[in-house]
């Protein structure tokens, strides 16, 4: 099922191990664009070389999520046909059991060990799943047609300090085993090469528009005393 309207129309198709959908801006006018809807947003912004990233800062998309921004540019220009188009780039999302987190967690509880790609040195800028949720309803409520936002929450964390904590909260703690990148592309494929990527994002556009802030507890406190927990 696809989502309708008189100008757009968004369509996700999925075959047997492939995903692809099509985009139509308007009824004389088609666009096909293929790709795996997969991915967190910020992802986009490939590795980001120690600096922070915001809306506006250029793209170095790796190709797991090579996809996106020509669909972000579809929702972006869809305003003046109508359409209140609002993109989203969340973080990597955690909490509600679900997310890499989830993987971690099941790597120790599984195998006694977080693996990790690469050395962990890169940083991650994460969200918490019930914060997103809350910017989504914002969004729809009071609607920024032609808008896009970075939803990210608290400070970008190295990947090898949230994976030590899982080991901790699982009581393995410094158990970690390093999976080479080249190996990871093997059984992860391209998006392998996004888990290792050092990503800085953060942005405060979003409490201007619509007064929302990350206030959920922070990844490491839902490691500790959160969902994971919880088998």
């Amino acid at each position: 099922p696809g989502l309708q309207s008189p100008v757009m129309k968004l369509s996700y198709q999925c075959d047997p191990g492939w995903k692809f959908f099509r985009v139509v801006p308007a009824a004389s006018q088609s666009r096909e664009i293929t790709g795996t809807p997969s991915g967190f947003g910020v992802w986009v912004y490939g590795d980001t070389r120690g600096s922070m990233a915001g809306e506006v800062s250029m793209l170095h998309t790796p190709a797991h999520v090579a996809w996106r921004p020509a669909v972000e540019e579809l929702v972006l220009a869809s305003k003046p046909h109508g359409v209140q188009g609002t993109v989203l780039r969340p973080g990597v999302v955690y909490g509600r059991r679900g997310g890499r987190v989830a993987a971690m967690f099941r790597d120790a509880r599984e195998h006694g060990a977080v693996k990790l790609v690469g050395d962990g040195a890169n940083h991650w800028s994460t969200i918490h799943a019930d914060d997103l949720a809350e910017l989504y309803l914002r969004v729809l409520a009071e609607p920024a047609a032609g808008e896009l936002f970075v939803a990210c929450g608290g400070s970008p964390q190295p990947v090898r300090k949230i994976a030590l904590a899982v080991t901790r909260a699982c009581g393995i703690e410094g158990n970690i085993e390093v999976v080479p990148l080249d190996q990871a592309r093997a059984t992860l494929g391209p998006m392998a090469d996004c888990l290792v990527l050092d990503q800085r994002v953060g942005s405060t556009k979003a409490t201007r528009y619509f007064g929302w802030s990350a206030h959920q507890p922070s990844i490491f406190d839902e490691i500790f005393s959160g969902s994971y927990l919880s088998t």
